[in-house]
């Protein structure tokens, strides 16, 4: 998964993710 700017996932599972 590259780079993807979520609106919740990010600081939920895509912060260790992106």
């Amino acid at each position: 998964m590259a780079k993807v700017k979520l609106p919740k996932g990010e600081a939920a599972k895509g912060k260790g993710r992106t």
